[in-house]
């Protein structure tokens, strides 16, 4: 079976250090039957740029203090650089972190670890499983999302390429990057088979939010309880609302059903499917995932709140994507739309269906 390779660079100016690092790296070739690392060993990066253009980078390990004279902790510029211009995960191996001269949030594709208490082993096995989720892929440089802007560029932009230049200047970017977004939005929904393809729970959330100011589709906290505005986008965009209008989120009933699944209730799972499904006209539901522990917006409980008031105490958890957001306010506008009719004797039609 071939092997899936995984690229990395090694920037490090201790020679004994870098043999380390192949020794390691050579034993996890050995070893591994799925994946063969495949490392560019350097002591500076000079080398850096041309390697990024020629090949799929899976990771970076960056030591801090390199260089001479005026060039020590050159390892500070290259994480900068490549933290702002590249996607690249970068893993910081280095004794003295204390020189690190940027902030950097800590995270699965940003990892600081002092020299003398890192085992290169398993900072091998963490890139491996970094890779495993296909993150780089599909974001990172020369990735999926790449050949996709490629598709968009010489397939879709090209013929109206032209339209663009009598755009006004300060909104020529923001409408050319939808333009493109569109594009690659309507290449997601379809998978490799040219079927429509099932979205995960992930999806449904924007988290953290994009918008500074909460708008129609967002989960909020307001007053300790948790509400998705409901207040039409047009309403908010255009600032013609005085009130904003929230449905409240339960939280206890998906709970129930939640630990009804994790204790092997067959019958808790297909209660989930009819909220995932959306049968109960009152509720939708949203789903539990990493993002969001999920919920039911009921839209029998609803709120409305003057917007002064409202933006002095609200506070964004997420927003829902628009995919899914449309459908709540379609189905929310249906549940007050209904007109409904007088319930029918159902005994009587059946007698007649009987006797005629």
């Amino acid at each position: 079976m071939n092997k899936e390779i995984i690229q990395i660079i090694i920037v490090e100016d201790d020679k004994n250090i870098r043999d380390m690092y192949e020794t390691c790296i050579e034993e996890f070739n050995i070893d591994n039957s799925e994946y063969e690392i495949k490392s560019f060993l350097l002591v500076n990066d000079d080398e850096v740029p041309k390697i990024l253009y020629n090949h799929h980078i899976d990771a970076m390990v960056v030591d801090l203090d390199w260089g001479t004279g005026s060039k020590q902790n050159e390892g500070n510029r290259l994480v900068k650089k490549i933290h702002r211009d590249c996607r690249v995960p970068i893993f910081i191996v280095s004794g003295n972190l204390q020189f690190l001269e940027e902030e950097y949030d800590e995270s699965p594709i940003l990892k600081k670890y002092q020299r003398d208490e890192v085992d290169v082993n398993e900072l091998l096995d963490e890139i491996t499983s970094l890779y495993k989720t296909g993150y780089t892929n599909v974001l990172g440089n020369y990735s999926e999302i790449d050949n996709m802007l490629s598709k968009v560029f010489w397939n879709h932009m090209s013929d109206v390429i032209s339209s663009w230049k009598d755009q006004e200047r300060d909104f020529q970017t923001q409408r050319m990057l939808r333009f493109a977004i569109t594009r690659i939005n309507e290449m997601l929904t379809i998978n490799a088979n040219d079927n429509h393809d099932d979205f995960d729970a992930l999806e449904f959330y924007i988290k953290p939010a994009i918008k500074v100011t909460p708008f129609s589709g967002d989960i909020v906290s307001y007053d300790n309880k948790k509400y998705v505005v409901i207040t039409a986008a047009c309403d908010m965009e255009q600032d013609n609302s005085d009130f904003v209008v929230l449905c409240y989120i339960d939280f206890s009933m998906l709970d129930k059903i939640t630990k009804r699944i994790k204790s092997g209730s067959n019958s808790a799972e297909k209660d989930l499917e009819k909220y995932i499904n959306n049968a109960k006209s009152r509720y939708h539901l949203l789903p539990p995932c990493q993002l969001f522990i999920g919920g039911l917006v009921d839209f029998q409980l609803i709120r409305s709140v003057e917007k002064k008031d409202f933006l002095d105490g609200v506070s964004v958890i997420a927003s829902i994507n628009p995919v899914f957001h449309k459908d709540i306010q379609a189905r929310f506008s249906h549940y007050y739309g209904r007109q409904g009719q007088p319930q029918l004797n159902k005994d009587n039609i059946i007698d007649w269906i009987r006797t005629n």
